[in-house]
């Protein structure tokens, strides 16, 4: 849980290992070791039933004798658990083990890690633009409940694929476990009553990247993220951090003491632009009342400095246009489609725009650009026809008088709520929310919330109804834990609420509708009367065409009965079973369960040769179970 860098509390930890193959909680089954470090350990695991990657960090047990740390790690756990945006890791769980031990359940996160991308040379502007925006949109969202990460650095920045954009952020560990120097001495409202947070001294954050107020001991707040983004952020761009010393004294006594250099200095072979190099100092100010005051401030910042049209010949390949260029896009389109004095002055000439276009590009693009541009002539065109009816004279005032054509405006609508609306909207309730979804109706984060809040007031029908719009919006979101137990409420809650669960699950989710209800049905707990009903849907000839082979073989070998027709299986199980057939297989590998005392062997057909040891070392061998 510590970082190379980090000033870190020198207890010896416990046999890395010790938790390797065990599950923990009856549900999380620990599969490999990630990493470690004074704290506690952070391990690969997966979600027994869900059958679900997730990280788990487990609070080393000798931690559990300093009520600090435990009230702490609890606290700051609980709080992570509540952040909900799409650039955070989410957090889905929190418990405490028999030995005393605390653990955490987290998103695991497949991809990039920035630290490796920076590893690489300086990036272009805008793809350094369109990670720290996001970063940006995340921090902002967790300040907005009193989250302050304060260990922001690269190495907690992954980026993974999402809807094509290869460099989509997720930022990790928000604040678990790691506690700013200016709160050591400070009491902490959710400790005992008397109990002072002291931490023994130690010191959280990575020097590197920690604000000067952290080093100093000073009062810490959301102005100690945005310096670790500046520092983040200027390294992208030069390759190199701001301030570099052998001694971390050394180091931290240049942020206290110094100006942040220029990139250039740092770096003669980059080059940014003014307004860039202007964020960036902002944000490394040593003075915290000097740089933005809160992520919404640098955010705003970014979109009116126009800085996303900057070196967009580097732009990598597939990457998406940034959220912050997009923003401005909308804003100068908006501005043009409602105000006619614009559209009078300086009306559309499609011959100049052809050949403006054509005089700067290769002639093999030359046909795209016009099609283009004539298709969004033909749109704009129409839209006003549209709204307005034909025009007698074929000028411009036809456009002029209707400033908000009904097709442009919709294509310019933006996709996704402000981060602090959609906050607004959480803490004021269902309404809000409701509201928010009609004006961004793409917007899987408000679904989500609308998901959340549903659930929360018992309104299963309704949540249902919300679940198949996330889905809609952002497919993976079926995969989501969260998501999942909302169904699987519904589905065992009351009749009209079940009714809607099993109608999403049987006709809403497409293809992986099948596997909803396979997994709901290995729910522990789960009722007889629902279990049922599973069954009968599942066998129904559309849902079942749906089944992967994999699903259909763990469907046949958990619902078909006798020896002979569970053996007359194994040979799909060998070739197409996956982890979700192994539990069954390996129960019919016990010779006794059966008649007099249990003495009986229940499945003695499949001791005729080795066609089930054969199947199920194939399925471990596949899955690597």
């Amino acid at each position: 849980m510590t970082s190379p860098g980090k000033v870190s509390p020198t207890i010896p930890a416990p046999p890395a290992k010790s938790l390797v193959g065990k599950v923990l909680s009856e549900r999380y089954r620990i599969e490999a070791l990630l990493g470690e470090g004074g704290m506690g350990a952070v391990y690969l695991a997966e979600h027994v039933l869900m059958h679900k990657r997730l990280a788990v960090k487990v609070l080393h047990p000798e931690m559990t004798r300093m009520p600090e740390i435990v009230a702490r790690f609890e606290r700051e756990a609980m709080a992570a658990a509540h952040i909900e945006h799409p650039n955070v890791a989410a957090a889905t769980d929190f418990g405490k083990l028999d030995d005393g031990a605390f653990f955490l359940v987290l998103e695991y996160i497949e991809g990039t890690n920035l630290r490796d991308l920076i590893a690489k040379g300086p990036l272009p502007s805008d793809d350094a633009l369109h990670i720290a925006y996001q970063i940006g949109s995340a921090l902002l969202r967790a300040h907005a409940l009193g989250i302050v990460h304060r260990d922001l650095k690269p190495e907690n920045v992954m980026l993974v694929e999402r809807d094509g954009d290869t460099q989509f952020v997720k930022v990790l560990d928000f604040g678990i476990a790691k506690v700013p120097v200016g709160e050591l001495s400070r009491r902490d409202a959710s400790a005992p009553s008397g109990q002072v947070l002291t931490q023994l001294g130690m010191v959280y954050g990575t020097p590197e990247y920690m604000a000067p107020e952290q080093a100093l001991g000073q009062e810490v707040d959301a102005r100690a993220d945005l310096y670790g983004l500046g520092v983040i952020l200027f390294e992208m761009l030069a390759g190199v951090r701001p301030f570099e010393a052998e001694s971390k004294v050394a180091l931290l006594g240049m942020k206290v003491t110094s100006d942040p250099p220029s990139m250039a200095s740092k770096n003669p072979d980059v080059c940014v632009s003014p307004a860039l190099e202007a964020i960036v100092k902002r944000l490394l100010d040593k003075e915290a009342s000097a740089r933005f005051q809160d992520a919404r401030e640098l955010l705003e910042a970014i979109e009116s400095s126009n800085i996303g049209t900057l070196r967009t010949e580097h732009r990598r390949p597939g990457l998406p246009t940034p959220a912050f260029a997009q923003s401005s896009a909308r804003r100068a389109s908006a501005a043009l489609a409602s105000s006619p004095d614009v559209v009078e002055r300086a009306p559309f000439d499609l011959a100049s725009k052809v050949r403006e276009f054509t005089a700067h590009v290769p002639i093999v693009v030359v046909a795209a650009g016009v099609g283009l541009v004539l298709l969004l002539a033909l749109v704009f065109g129409v839209a006003s026809f549209t709204a307005s009816g034909p025009s007698a004279s074929g000028s411009a005032s036809g456009i002029a008088a209707n400033p908000d054509p009904p097709l442009f405006k919709k294509l310019l609508a933006p996709a996704t709520a402000p981060a602090d609306a959609l906050g607004a909207a959480t803490q004021t309730g269902v309404a809000a929310l409701e509201d928010l979804s009609s004006r961004f109706p793409k917007d899987a984060a408000v679904w989500r919330a609308l998901v959340r809040a549903y659930s929360k007031e018992k309104r299963g029908v309704d949540a249902m109804r919300a679940v198949a719009k996330l889905v809609e919006a952002n497919e993976r979101a079926v995969d989501d834990d969260e998501i999942q137990g909302a169904v699987a409420s519904a589905a065992q809650g009351a009749v009209e609420s079940a009714d809607a669960a099993f109608d999403l699950m049987e006709n809403g989710l497409g293809s992986k509708g099948p596997d909803f209800l396979y997994e709901l049905s290995t729910t522990k707990g789960i009722s007889q009367r629902t279990s049922a009903r599973i069954k009968q849907v599942l066998a129904k000839p559309d849902v079942r065409a749906r089944m992967s082979p994999a699903l259909a073989v763990a469907f046949d070998l958990k619902n078909s009965s006798g020896c002979e027709s569970k053996r007359a299986l194994l040979g799909r199980a060998k070739e197409q079973g996956d982890a979700r057939s192994l539990a069954g297989l390996r129960t019919l590998q016990a010779a006794k369960g059966c008649g007099f005392l249990g003495l009986g062997d229940c499945w003695s057909c499949m001791r005729r040769d080795n066609a089930l040891g054969a199947a199920i070392a194939a399925i471990e061998d596949r899955t690597g179970k």
